[in-house]
């Protein structure tokens, strides 16, 4: 079973509306894996072999919205949907342009196979790409974009990242997700790997 994207300069909008009531009903599991999808699609646009500065641009200001609001968001503030619905809408933005990398790849199927919603699938692949593009510098990057890269990478994966999990009830062990404790171990191998070959490869 493959996954097929379509794209075409037509299917782009000349304007869109955003309106951060219609998130305020959503349940925090709901929200936390909408929240967490945002973004790691603003963080894989980052890093991405079709990164371009425009894009690299929408990806920073999405995560300056996504990443201060995300708890209170999931948490039931109101108040905080306005910032998670911007920061959401850059971040596709941002994707549209770069595509995804390694992360959204694996989740598309912990999602076929194991019937993982999009967002939690994200958010179990996420942290060992972000942890090794983090660690990892590639000798034709300049000083200072991989200093860029890297604060980007330590500034997305805040502290407030366990309140929203914590909130919304959200695992991201697969051990611990219950409908794939037989096959947990064996993914659990194969995500490892898939982010080992990060390393070797400039902007996975």
């Amino acid at each position: 079973e493959d996954k097929y994207s379509v794209a075409h300069p037509s299917l782009v909008p000349d304007f869109v509306l955003l309106d951060e009531e219609l998130t305020w009903s959503a349940s925090p599991y709901q929200k936390a894996t909408s929240v967490i999808d945002a973004i790691a699609q603003a963080v894989e646009s980052y890093w991405a072999t079709g990164a371009t500065d425009t894009s690299r641009a929408f990806a920073r200001e999405a995560l300056g919205y996504l990443v201060p609001s995300a708890a209170a968001f999931v948490s039931g503030d109101n108040s905080a949907a306005a910032d998670a619905a911007r920061g959401s809408h850059l971040a596709g933005r941002a994707i549209n342009i770069s595509k995804t990398t390694g992360a959204h790849a694996m989740a598309y199927g912990l999602t076929r196979r194991h019937g993982i919603s999009h967002g939690h699938a994200v958010a179990i692949t996420l942290g060992a790409f972000a942890r090794r593009h983090a660690a990892w510098r590639h000798l034709d990057d300049p000083d200072r974009e991989w200093r860029t890269r890297r604060a980007l990478l330590r500034d997305s994966h805040p502290r407030e990242a366990g309140v929203v999990r914590e909130h919304a009830g959200l695992r991201i062990q697969l051990p611990d997700v219950d409908h794939v404790r037989a096959d947990g171990a064996v993914v659990d191998r194969h995500l490892d790997a898939g982010a080992t070959v990060a390393e070797g490869q400039r902007g996975l």
